[in-house]
Formats: C-alpha cells, structure tokens, sequence
C-alpha cells in the first residue's frame, strides 16, 4: 500500500508541476502578445508621423509653374502650386524675390517651422519658405541672383544658373546652385548639399551653428560659408581686392525660370 500511495503522491506532484509550467507559459504567451501589440502600434505611430512628414511637402510639384514675374508688373503677385491655396509673391523686373534684408526690422533667428513656412513682410523684410522654394525650384530650372550691399553702398552680385531645393524629407538640402556668373567669388558654393538648420532644429551635427551665427541657413559642419539670414549687418565672407569681409546693409535673394 505504501508503494501506491508513493507513486500516486508522485503523480500528484507531476500534476502539479505541469499545471504551474502551463501557468507559466500562458504567461509568457501573454507578454510576447502585450509585446506584438506594442510593436505594431508603434509601427502605425511610425508610419502616422512619416505620413505627416510627406504630407509637409504639400504636393508633388507641378510639372511646369507659370511665372507671374515675367510680365512687366513689379510688386506682389499671385501664384499657384498645384492644387495648394494661390498666395503672393514679390516681382522685380522679371524676378521673384525670395528673401529680403532691407533694415534689420524682422528678426530672422526664426524656429524651424516658420523657416518651412515662410516670415516676414512683401513691403518690408522677408524669407519666402523653404517648403515653397522646394515646389518652385523643382518645377522647372530656376536660376539664382543675390545682390549684397554694403555698409559702403558698394553693390555686389552672384549669379547662378541653376538653383534647386530639396524635400523636406531631406531638410531642404540645397541641391544645387549650378555655374556662377558675375563674382569672382563663389558665396554659395560651400553650402552646395548643405541641409538647413535652425537654432530649434539642428540637423548639421555635431555643431549648432545658428546657436552662435544666428538666422537658418545652409550651414556647413564647421559653420563655413556664407550666412544671408544672420543678424542685420553682420560681416559676410566675401573676398575682394581690398577686403576679405562686408558688413551687409542690405540683401536680395531673387529667382527666375531659365529658358
């Protein structure tokens, strides 16, 4: 008798054994099914954000934008991207004016998104927006113009024959700016696959560069290059005969298709 009650105390003990192992692992299937849940929602979060993001750039660009420029008028104007709202830009003798340095009136160390969007005044001061300026410049070839002028009222230009900006995907990079013409020096070319940057969206790591400079711009790594958004008549980089730098009264950025 003793030996039945031994064997049947040991099967009671495998009974329970397998029952605090099936315990266990409906418990472990639990947490991997908490786990697989986690995942797929931050999978559907994921793809939530990167569905905003593509959805900044508002549009794919038009295959060919009207210029609103290339008539005679001069001042504010119309245009229309695609199936975005139309809204206003500044003509000037066939060209577009895309920023604008004129009295030091408008602070242009500006967030990240109001450089997307775009600040300022068409009667005073002003940057257009960068995610604009992407949908523009990929519709067709846009040349480039700036026009700096000193603290001298010495004028200076650069002209180039091919300006692009990227998506905001890749931050605007500045794609490119193609052959200069009309400077012996090349203010733009150092920024040439540059992303932007601002002081609130630092995306040239490892340095924030418009901590130190100021303004959102086409920063190197190292903070080279020229800074057209900085504080109101700060020293440019811009190399002539007698000097290696200017102090800017005032700036242009201006655009026009090339044909």
């Amino acid at each position: 008798m003793s030996f039945f009650r031994k064997s049947a105390e040991d099967t009671q003990n495998q009974l329970n054994e397998c029952e605090k192992n099936v315990t266990n692992t409906q418990k472990q299937l639990q947490d991997i099914t908490s786990k697989l849940t986690d995942c797929k929602n931050s999978k559907n979060n994921n793809e939530n954000i990167k569905g905003k993001q593509q959805r900044t750039s508002q549009t794919t660009p038009p295959s060919r934008l009207t210029n609103p420029c290339l008539s005679s008028k001069v001042g504010p104007q119309n245009i229309h991207l695609g199936n975005n709202e139309p809204f206003q830009v500044l003509c000037e003798n066939s060209w577009m004016i895309i920023q604008r340095r004129l009295n030091g009136n408008e602070n242009f160390n500006k967030t990240w998104k109001s450089y997307v969007d775009g600040f300022g005044s068409l009667q005073g001061e002003f940057f257009l927006g960068l995610e604009k300026l992407h949908l523009i410049t990929n519709s067709q070839t846009y040349q480039l113009c700036i026009k700096v002028v000193d603290s001298s009222n010495i004028q200076y230009n650069a002209y180039y024959d091919y300006f692009e900006i990227g998506n905001s995907s890749a931050y605007y990079k500045l794609n490119s700016v193609g052959n200069l013409k009309g400077s012996s020096y090349n203010p733009m070319r150092i920024s040439e696959q540059m992303v932007f940057t601002t002081y609130d969206f630092n995306n040239n790591m490892p340095y924030n560069c418009p901590n130190t400079y100021g303004g959102g711009w086409w920063y190197t790594q190292q903070c080279h290059g020229i800074n057209l958004n900085g504080p109101y008549r700060s020293f440019l980089y811009w190399p002539t005969k007698k000097q290696k730098y200017i102090r800017f009264k005032r700036v242009d950025m201006k655009i026009r298709p090339k044909y």
